[in-house]
């Protein structure tokens, strides 16, 4: 319990206007909001238990899990905020990302706004650009998570 009160503190002192915090016995529950219409909505709602000296988050919808630690949750709550920020491409947008990133070049990772982004430095190869603009790669570490334009941070390696 006293992980989760630091957990609580960090919370309360920096992302109250973004998260609702429930408090239950064994468990520590953030639901992560968006404003839409001047109505705040649930984004994301994560269901937090204590390890030893990290954290088991459980993600909701998804219902994936993740294991960190305190330092940590600025990061999560920074890649919650990319995703919401996430706006639809038009068709010009689209085809200029098309134009810009082509098969076969080779991108770096700088930062991937993903809870299970690659490591940074990760080298990928462009493989292409799918309907609503994100880059499809195809990553040294056999992942392929795509890179959204405009949140995701990447650069092209010129050969």
């Amino acid at each position: 319990m006293k992980n989760n009160v630091e957990l609580i503190k960090l919370v309360i002192n920096n992302y109250l206007d973004k998260i609702q915090l429930i408090i239950n016995q064994d468990m520590v529950v953030l639901e992560y909001m968006y404003i839409i219409n001047n109505e705040k909505d649930v984004y994301k709602t994560i269901e937090v238990t204590e390890l030893e000296d990290k954290y088991c988050l459980k993600f909701y919808p998804e219902a994936t899990t993740k294991i960190i630690t305190l330092d940590e949750f600025s990061d999560i709550f920074d890649i919650l905020d990319k995703q919401i920020t996430k706006r639809r491409l038009s068709a010009e947008e689209v085809k200029e990302i098309e134009n810009k990133y082509k098969p076969g070049s080779k991108v770096k990772l700088i930062k991937m706004y993903d809870l299970y982004a690659p490591p940074v430095g990760t080298i990928g190869i462009i493989k292409g650009v799918d309907s609503v603009g994100n880059i499809l790669v195809n990553w040294e570490n056999n992942s392929s998570l795509s890179l959204i334009t405009g949140i995701d941070e990447f650069e092209i390696i010129k050969e």
